[in-house]
């Protein structure tokens, strides 16, 4: 990609899923599958990143995000099914246990990230709120932060116990 970038050639939709080799892609049977549709995820997550930044040699946003669609329900519906597998074994172990956990942050994380961004895109094309878009602090941290609801509370509460 960085090759073809440099070189001043388009990064389209056709040559993506070409390299992406998406006609082989499918439901993973294992983790390891599963392990690289989320590079391929990944991947694709970077391309629209990039997109905004760069739309003349990253032209094709809107399929790339019809295909990062799919493929987030792809990984969802595995997650979920391995997810369902893991709770309905015998699960004494606690590393099993923190595996199950890390899975269902890793997928509530992925799903807020989604929701953050397309909540900013809408808010980016209303032309209220691109006119002199003054963000609070509050606002700032929480677009580099990321930080949930729950998280944002207890930064709350924690510094008016400091006050």
């Amino acid at each position: 990609m960085v090759r073809r970038f440099s070189s001043g050639q388009c990064l389209t939709y056709d040559w993506m899923m070409d390299m992406l080799n998406w006609e082989s892609i499918g439901p993973p049977e294992n983790l390891q599958q599963l392990e690289h549709l989320e590079k391929v995820y990944e991947v694709l997550d970077t391309y629209l990143w990039l997109s905004l930044r760069f739309p003349d040699m990253l032209p094709d946003e809107q399929p790339i995000r019809e295909v990062c669609k799919q493929l987030d329900a792809m990984l969802q519906e595995s997650v979920d099914n391995i997810l369902e597998i893991l709770e309905n074994s015998a699960m004494g172990d606690a590393r099993k246990g923190s595996l199950l956990k890390k899975m269902r942050e890793r997928a509530q994380t992925q799903r807020e990230k989604e929701e953050f961004e397309a909540q900013q895109k809408k808010e980016l094309k209303m032309p209220e709120k691109r006119k002199g878009m003054k963000r609070s602090v509050l606002q700032s941290v929480l677009s580099r932060t990321g930080l949930s609801k729950e998280e944002l509370e207890q930064l709350k509460e924690e510094l008016n116990e400091q006050k």
